[in-house]
């Protein structure tokens, strides 16, 4: 009877452990029973690699969705597309409604209040559609516009590194930032399924909203609270296949030291394709990577220790 009564917590512990896997497992496998809900095809663009992470390291990788959303376009301004908490201008007070929101007004927008108010949705993703055409469009009259602002002096050393600094900006825009838009919200899959046909394009996925205040309890009024901005989306880590892992060996993640060693030695050295499919609960895996064709036959130097 001790020895039995010493031994219950392990065994327990030891249950509890596999009923966790179980469910996890099942869960796993729901989602991908029958065919995707729907199929993206991103790149490196949409996809973040993890930091550093080499090749002789046999856990598990993930990789980030990289997603946006966009602010409303004002004329020749700045870029407004954001990776999170933008108020975008479809998020509004008819569809916060539509949500479930009160819209009341609060005091302030603390971290505390943001969880208490997020609510739990269905987001829509929309991958290198309309959302993107006009962030790239509002980048390309924000760099004319300024460029043609800097052509009064042009042999200024400052005004030669502004117009550098614009002229990256577009670069980014064009070739490096994400072009994974969330562009819609709703609580009925089938309505938003219907509304967005296209699941090579659009994907539908978990995420939250909450309603947006400017950060100071003066300007934090019904007004403001009648808007929202997307909070967060519930599955951004997608775990690499182990089929996939070696193609991701020894490289590095799209910040700015790899970027640095990425410009200096060969700019497709982190290029490639990827699939990824959205299952019955909405949550993403990847099916297919493709590297670039320099990469994967090996003919790119590898980055620094």
């Amino acid at each position: 009877m001790i020895k039995w009564q010493g031994r219950a917590p392990m065994i327990a512990g030891f249950v509890l452990i596999l009923v966790t896997n179980a469910v996890a497992l099942g869960g796993v496998i729901w989602n991908r029973h029958g065919d995707p809900e729907s199929v993206l095809s991103v790149s490196q663009r949409e996809l973040q690699m993890p930091y550093r992470w080499a090749s002789h390291e046999n856990s598990g990788v993930a990789l980030t969705l990289r997603w946006r959303v966009a602010a409303k376009a004002n004329g020749n301004a700045a870029p407004s597309g954001s990776y999170g908490y933008a108020p975008p201008d479809w998020l509004d007070e008819a569809k916060m409604r539509s949500l479930g929101f009160t819209l009341r007004a609060y005091a302030d927008d603390t971290q505390q209040t943001e969880k208490a108010l997020s609510r739990d949705v269905l987001l829509v993703l929309e991958m290198a559609g309309d959302a993107y055409g006009r962030a790239l469009e509002q980048a390309r009259r924000y760099v004319a516009a300024e460029e043609a602002k800097l052509d009064a002096s042009p042999g200024s050393e400052e005004n030669k590194r502004r117009r550098e600094s614009l002229r990256r900006t577009l670069r980014e825009e064009e070739h490096e930032n994400s072009r994974l838009f969330v562009v819609d919200a709703g609580l009925d899959a089938a309505e938003l399924r219907a509304r967005y046909p296209d699941s090579s394009r659009y994907a539908i996925v978990k995420g939250q909203v909450r309603p947006w205040a400017s950060g100071s309890a003066a300007s934090a009024s019904a007004a403001s609270a009648a808007r929202g901005v997307v909070s967060g989306i519930s599955a951004t880590e997608i775990n690499v296949p182990y089929r996939f892992r070696p193609l991701f060996a020894g490289r590095w993640s799209n910040d700015a030291d790899y970027l640095q060693y990425k410009n200096a030695v060969q700019e497709d050295a982190a290029k490639f394709e990827a699939r990824v499919a959205f299952g019955q609960r909405y949550e993403p895996w990847i099916t297919d990577v493709n590297f670039s064709s320099a990469t994967a036959t090996g003919k790119t130097t590898a980055p620094p220790p």
